[in-house]
């Protein structure tokens, strides 16, 4: 059977840029993150919803751009 493309976006996937966006801001809140993004709805969210949660999701946990200094966006 093959795979859908929004399945590309798993727990493990997810579990692993929490780990790199942390280890550039260690405020960041990482058990939150992923049941904030994995909800009830995940499994019904299409490909491009389920990124759209992604990046509203990170957006409401960082700080301002301004706040986290130069570097973050090597991650």
């Amino acid at each position: 059977m093959v795979e859908l493309l929004k399945d590309v976006y798993s727990r493990d996937l997810l579990m692993s840029f929490e780990r790199k966006v942390q280890s550039a801001y260690s405020a960041f809140k990482t058990p939150e993150f992923i049941a904030s993004v994995m909800d009830e709805t995940w499994d019904a969210l299409p490909l491009k919803a389920r990124t759209r949660r992604i990046s509203t999701t990170l957006g409401t946990m960082l700080p301002a751009p301004t706040a986290v200094g130069r570097g973050f966006a090597d991650v």
